[in-house]
């Protein structure tokens, strides 16, 4: 972006200089690369403070989904019974509108139809935020131990996250309600972990 950014001014600044002093008196043929210099020089202006912005809100949407799984491992490692090395089943999506509560630049991203450089929203991807943003060596679980963790009676009776006991340690492992039931992974979601 910063590169990016000092090309942007060095155009304009490029631009300014074409555009020589316009004669009031006579606004003829030599006024005409003024007026254009001047306008893409207004132009290229609007367009730098545009990607600024954009960039902006993109560095902001990504520590909003940096800070998210960083409070989600802390609950898991803050709950009762937790020991290191434990297995951890996130059963369930994070929902959009818990990781974008408060934060405008999910909005302001989204007005101008720019990702958010994120898949945390989508089923299972908080295995790769723990792995490979939080450095924490999770293992993520077979499709048929999700879906049998899904189907018992203690899991539907746990509360959705963040709720308090949403987040328990049940048979040996660390289990975090995130929806209500386990919905297995999309052709799509394999063929994006496969390409990692």
């Amino acid at each position: 972006m910063k590169y990016a950014y000092v090309l942007v001014i060095l155009a304009v600044l490029q631009l300014l200089q074409l555009a020589e002093p316009i004669p009031l008196p006579r606004l003829g043929q030599r006024a005409l690369p003024a007026v254009t210099a001047v306008w893409a020089a207004l132009f290229l202006l609007f367009c730098l403070n545009t990607n600024n912005l954009l960039y902006t809100a993109s560095d902001q949407a990504h520590r909003a989904t940096e800070s998210y799984a960083t409070r989600l491992l802390a609950r898991i490692e803050s709950c009762e019974g937790y020991e290191p090395g434990m297995e951890i089943a996130v059963v369930g999506a994070v929902p959009s509108s818990q990781l974008q509560s408060q934060t405008e630049s999910f909005r302001q991203v989204r007005h101008y139809s720019v990702p958010t450089g994120t898949v945390l929203t989508l089923n299972k991807h908080i295995y790769y935020y723990f792995s490979q943003w939080l450095n924490t060596p999770v293992k993520e679980l077979d499709e048929a131990v999700m879906q049998s963790i899904s189907d018992s009676s203690e899991f539907q009776a746990m509360p959705l996250y963040p709720a308090p006991g949403s987040v328990q340690v049940m048979n040996g492992r660390v289990v975090v309600r995130m929806a209500e039931k386990y919905t297995p992974k999309a052709p799509y979601e394999v063929a994006y972990e496969n390409r990692r």
